[in-house]
């Protein structure tokens, strides 16, 4: 389906079903990047997702580190029940 050199707007529409559910859109996304035949614009945009994704995944660790325990002292003093636990 997501072979052909031309897309239908039904395939874009079945990708993007796919893409939202949780877990199915990892390994449709993992299937996709390594097939040989796919259409190589979806190629390319899932290559750009997947890179942005791990930026983003870095840039959140490195920068925010430092502050995640003041985020986690300011929740807890917000909401001074257990409800994190």
């Amino acid at each position: 389906m997501f072979s052909r050199s031309d897309m239908t707007v039904m395939d874009w529409y079945l990708f993007w079903i796919l893409m939202a559910i949780p877990f199915v859109n990892i390994i449709v996304l993992i299937l996709i990047m390594l097939s040989p035949g796919t259409n190589g614009t979806l190629r390319s945009m899932l290559w750009a997702q997947a890179i942005l994704a791990i930026l983003v995944t870095i840039l959140f660790m490195t920068v925010l580190q430092p502050y995640m325990r003041n985020i986690w002292d300011f929740l807890t003093q917000m909401y001074p029940f257990n409800l994190f636990f």
